[in-house]
Parts: structure tokens; sequence; C-alpha cells
């Protein structure tokens, strides 16, 4: 079976899985195989490498247009001929970009079936609805032989869109890393709060600010970590004006494989994201031993978290109230960590690449059935 995937990038927390993905096609057929076709060199606002492993990528040359933030309209040369060089069997589009709707009307015109894989849901598709989205959407899915979320609110969203539950399956989102097999005890931990991730108003940084401000005052709050922050961009500032600069320290964005040492010294890693379509933080964080609270805009916190865990996006009281009961009472923190870690089992490559397969072996029988 000949597999083609066509996203933006290959991201650190999917190429375990791709390459695992690659072996199952290559295992079932001599001349399967496993191909990446990325619109993007690399993601705004990340370090990541380009990154490859046991499938083959090609990246299409292109321009692209800012959006803000991490976000870009790519316009790309050479898809089909990219796809008539591969040739596939199953088409997994990965996303509703530009390429993936020419993707779809490729696949249309040459009859193979397509898998559309998604991982956001309603909460963090609002803002950027709009008419024509809508119709490609609607159009991508209804044609798609199956179709692959990264949780369960991602799950309802296809049904939404009209797509049968037992056509949708979920393959929850692996850490961008090997989880580690040591997790500090509570008083291993030195660092009481930890931010993860880019420093911007929509994936809650400010909140966050005031939520540190706040613990600091109330003197629960002694060591705060800021990761993914540049030291020059006036966050060293704001961090002085808050009176925070004396127990925070910031950290420049650093490699997946330096991530774990980070997580593994917090006791608290918080994501009060206004729009996060599903929120690896989370994932990393509770894989590294780390507690985490989420906002409830944040796709994953349904899956992973408890229900006083997931706590609304700007009132500060709860989210206070929450982390001051986690920092002061270690049996709490204890039972928190033990249950969020029973929570992510399914998050890991093998999972994700099964799941990635399974999507394919059933798109392929209706395929042969019809």
């Amino acid at each position: 079976m000949k597999i083609v995937l066509v996203t933006n990038i290959v991201p650190p927390y999917r190429q375990a899985a791709y390459g695992m993905l690659a072996c199952l096609a290559r295992a079932r057929d001599p001349y399967g195989e496993f191909h990446v076709i990325c619109t993007h060199h690399h993601e705004p606002q990340r370090s990541w490498p380009i990154l490859t492993g046991e499938f083959t990528q090609t990246i299409l040359p292109g321009a692209k247009i800012p959006l803000g933030e991490n976000r870009t309209i790519a316009i790309n040369f050479g898809l089909e001929r990219a796809l008539d060089h591969a040739w596939p069997d199953i088409l997994i589009l990965a996303g509703f970009g530009a390429a993936q709707w020419q993707a779809h009307l490729h696949a249309r015109k040459h009859n193979i079936p397509t898998i559309v894989q998604f991982d956001g849901w309603a909460g963090s598709d609002a803002a950027y609805q709009n008419p024509l989205r809508n119709y490609i959407r609607h159009r991508m899915i209804a044609y798609a032989r199956n179709c692959i979320a990264a949780g369960e609110n991602g799950y309802d969203w296809f049904i939404h869109f009209g797509k049968a539950g037992t056509d949708t399956l979920i393959a929850p989102i692996p850490p961008s890393f090997t989880s580690p097999d040591h997790q500090p005890d509570f008083d291993d931990r030195p660092i009481d709060l930890l931010w993860c991730g880019r420093p911007t108003l929509s994936k809650g940084f400010d909140t966050f600010l005031e939520i540190a401000s706040q613990l600091h005052r109330n003197g629960t709050a002694k060591n705060i970590r800021v990761v993914g922050a540049n030291h020059h961009d006036g966050i060293a500032d704001r961090l002085s004006s808050m009176g925070l600069s004396a127990v925070t320290k910031l950290v420049e964005n650093v490699t997946p494989l330096n991530l774990p040492a980070l997580y593994q010294q917090a006791k608290l890693c918080l994501l009060p994201s206004l729009n996060d379509a599903y929120g690896v933080t989370v994932i990393e964080a509770i894989a590294c031993g780390s507690v985490a609270l989420a906002s409830n805009r944040v796709g994953c916190a349904r899956d992973v978290l408890g229900s006083t865990e997931i706590l609304p996006c700007k009132i500060l009281p709860a989210w206070i109230d929450v982390a001051t009961r986690l920092l002061r009472d270690q049996a709490t923190w204890q039972k928190t960590q033990t249950a969020q870690h029973s929570r992510i089992t399914r998050n890991n490559p093998a999972h994700h690449a099964e799941t990635l397969w399974q999507a394919c072996l059933m798109a392929t029988r209706r395929t042969e059935a019809a």
C-alpha cells in the first residue's frame, strides 16, 4: 500500500509515528511506502528542524503569506507533479489548506480514497469561520472514506460536519520526545510554575503572568520558569513591573530532546489558552510527571484532565484557588499527578501510527467493496 500524507510540516510529536506507519506499510507490501508532502520548510515561531526518518518526504516550493503568530497561507507549486510521481493508493489530508484542497480534487479525479485528519475542534475553529472554509471542509469530509481526530472534541466536530461515528477514529497526539521513565517526587521539583510555549495573547501568556504574580504575592509560587521566551521581546520588563524578576528565569526555545529535563523540574504547568486546537504542552507536562492545568479552550483538556483541572480562560480566582491547593498540599498534588498520568496511555507514537494504519485499511476495504 502506498500512502501519501499532505501536511504543512512534520512536527516532532509526529516524527516517530510517521516512521512506524512507514514500517507498517512496508511490512504488508514489499512495494508499500509512506510518503509525506509538506507545504512548509518550518513553522513560524518554532525552532524545529526538518524532520524525516523511515518515511520519505517532499517539501514543495512556494510563497508564504504571514497571518500573524504561527499562521501562514502557503501558495505552493508542484503538488500535482509530486502526486503523479507517488501515485498513492491512499491520500491522507492533514488539515484544510490550499494544498490539501488541491490534493482532494486530484483524488476525486483519479478515484483515490482519502482520509481527513484534523487536530482542531469547534472551539479552536470558531475564529476562522467563513463560507469558503466551510464549503471546502464539507466537501473534503463528505468525500473522505474516514476521518481522524486528535480527541473527543475533534470527534464531535467531525460528527457535526456529517461524518458517521464509525468512520471517525481518534489518534491522540504523542509528546515531542520519548517519555522519561523517572518521575521526580514533589519535593524534588524546584520549579513551582512552568510556562512552556509561545508567549502570545492567544496562548494565554498574559493570564499566566497574572496568575504567577498573585501566587507569588500570596507566598505560594517562589520559583517560576518561562520556556520559549525571547530575552529581547520585552518580557523581562513585564516581569519587573509585576514584581516577578527575582523569582522567574527566562529560557529561550529549546529542542524537544531538552524539554523533559525542564518539565521534570516543575510541579505545575499552566496553559490558560484562549484558543488551542489540541495543547501538546499539556500532554508533554503530564508525561514528565508535572501536574497540568488548562483552560476550557484547550482541545485535549476534556480527554486527559479532571473537571477541577479545566478552568475558565480569564477567571483568575479559579486558577489561583486550584494552583494554591496543589502547591500547598502534596497529597492532593500526588493524587492529581497519578490520575492525569493514567489518562495519557494512548498518547504515544505506536498508538498514533496504528490508528492511521487502521484508517488506511478501512478506506481500502471500503474502496474494494464499492
